[in-house]
């Protein structure tokens, strides 16, 4: 679980320029930031790499550089994903308010 929030800490910071590209990323620096140990921060570059989103260099990574149009389809994946994300939180929440006994 914690290099799950780990993975989704880190994009959303990378995503949102704490990062900006071709900036160099080290374990110890990142888990400091995150306040985890450098296993998860190991295990999120590994999967951000993976991704796309990072880059092998040297004892780190780095923030890949992503053109205009790529950015622009980050974050219509994201929004997209929010939306979806909001839309299945409340149709939980009607769902329990029906289930429940009068």
């Amino acid at each position: 679980m914690q290099t799950e929030s780990t993975r989704h800490n880190l994009r959303a910071l990378i995503l949102d320029g704490r990062y900006p590209p071709g900036a160099r990323l080290g374990e110890v620096e990142v888990a400091a930031t995150l306040g985890v140990s450098r296993t998860p921060v190991r295990e999120a570059f590994r999967a951000l790499t993976a991704d796309g989103l990072l880059a092998a260099a040297g004892r780190g990574v780095r923030v890949v550089e992503l053109s205009a149009e790529e950015l622009a389809h980050v974050y219509r994946v994201r929004a997209a994903l929010e939306a979806l994300t909001a839309e299945l939180a409340a149709e939980r929440q009607r769902a329990g308010r029906l289930a429940r006994p009068s």
